[in-house]
C-alpha cells in the first residue's frame, strides 16, 4: 500500500510512505524511483542491520534504520524483535519511507510535521529516525521492572520461577537493543554531516544518548544480577559442603574406634571385658561431646 503524505504544491518536495510490499512490487518501486539494484538488495532483506549510505545517482541518501517491534515477547534475533524502516532522501525532492506493516509514528510525525507548507524535508527525515529509537524506551523500562522482579525473588530466594530462561530472555533482548543502537551511530553521524544547522541533529543525538544510557544501566544491572544469583548458588554450596563436613567430623573418629572392635581377632584385650560395650560407648559419647564443644567454642557451627 502506497500512501502520498504530502506533495507538490504543498510542499516543494514528496513523501511517500510505502508499507505491506511484495518482493515484486519493491523491485518495480526501485525502478520508479531510480534506486540502485544494491539497495533493492538491502531492502529485500528482513534482518539487514542498520546504516546509512550516500546515493551517487541520483545523488541522496539511503537509511535503514530498526524500530522495536512489541509483538513479540520472547525473542533469539533481530529480526523478531524489531522491525526495518527504510528511508530514501533526496534533498529537496524526495522521501520515500518504506517498511511492512502499520507503524504508528508515521502517522504521528505526518500530523505534526507532514502538513505545514515550506516544511524542511531533512527535519521529517529527523524526526522519523528520533521516533526510531524513542520505540526503544517501552522496552528499556520493560527490561527495567522485569530485572526488579528476579533481584525480589533472588533476595527472597523463591525458586518457583524459571530463573535460567529469564535471564536468557533478558540477556537477548538487552543485547540485540545494544547491538541495533550501536550500527545506528552510522545514521547520526551522517545526518550530523548533512545538517548545516546542527541543531535539528542535536534533537535526535539526544534522544538516541538518552536510550543508549538506559540501556547501558540496563546491562550494568543486567551483569550485577547474573554474578548475584552466582555468588547465591556458591553460597548454597558451600553450606552444603559445611554440613557434610560437619558430620564427616564428627563420626570419623566414631567410625574408626568402631572399624577397631570390629575386627575378627580372637585375643583382643576390651573384647571379654564386662563393661567393654559401656565403655565404647562412653568413649565414642566423648569424643563426639568434645569435637561439638570445640566447634562451638570456635564459632563454626554458625
Amino acid at each position: 500500500m502506497r500512501t502520498i503524505l504530502c506533495e507538490p504544491p504543498l510542499q516543494k518536495w514528496s513523501w511517500i510512505d510505502v508499507e505491506s510490499l511484495e518482493d515484486h512490487a519493491i523491485e518495480k518501486l526501485g525502478e520508479e524511483f531510480d534506486i540502485h539494484h544494491v539497495y533493492i538488495q538491502d531492502l529485500l532483506q528482513p534482518e539487514h542491520l542498520p546504516k546509512a549510505e550516500a546515493m551517487d545517482v541520483p545523488e541522496g541518501t539511503f537509511i535503514i534504520a530498526r524500530f522495536y517491534d512489541p509483538a513479540n515477547n520472547e525473542v533469539n534475533n533481530i529480526h523478531e524483535m524489531t522491525r526495518k524502516l527504510v528511508l530514501v532522501h533526496r534533498p529537496h525532492n524526495l522521501l520515500l519511507t518504506i517498511h511492512r506493516g502499520h507503524w504508528t509514528p508515521i502517522d504521528t510525525v505526518k500530523a505534526k510535521y507532514g502538513g505545514h507548507k515550506n516544511q524542511n524535508d531533512f527535519l521529517v527525515l529527523c524526526k522519523l529516525i528520533k521516533e526510531v529509537f524513542r520505540s526503544y524506551e517501552p522496552l528499556a523500562l520493560k527490561l527495567s521492572e522485569d530485572l526488579d522482579y528476579y533481584e525480589g525473588r533472588l533476595f527472597l530466594k523463591q525458586r518457583d520461577i524459571p530463573i535460567a530462561k529469564g535471564f536468557y530472555q533478558l540477556k537477548r533482548k538487552i543485547a540485540i537493543a545494544k547491538k541495533v543502537l550501536t550500527l545506528s551511530k552510522s545514521i547520526i553521524e551522517y545526518l550530523r554531516d548533512q545538517d548545516t544547522e546542527n541543531a535539528i541533529v542535536e534533537d535526535v543525538n539526544d534522544m538516541f544518548v538518552r536510550i543508549e544510557t538506559s540501556f547501558d544501566e540496563v546491562n550494568d544491572r543486567f551483569n550485577n544480577l547474573i554474578n548475584l544469583n552466582l555468588n547465591f548458588a556458591a553460597q548454597r554450596n558451600n553450606d552444603v559442603i559445611r554440613v557434610l563436613t560437619l558430620f564427616s567430623v564428627f563420626f570419623l573418629p566414631v567410625t574408626f574406634i568402631v572399624g577397631v572392635y570390629g575386627m575378627n581377632f580372637e585375643f583382643m584385650p576390651e573384647i571379654t571385658h564386662p563393661k567393654g560395650y559401656i565403655g565404647v560407648w562412653v568413649l565414642m559419647i566423648s569424643i563426639s561431646l568434645g569435637i561439638y564443644l570445640w566447634f562451638k567454642r570456635k564459632g563454626w557451627l554458625g
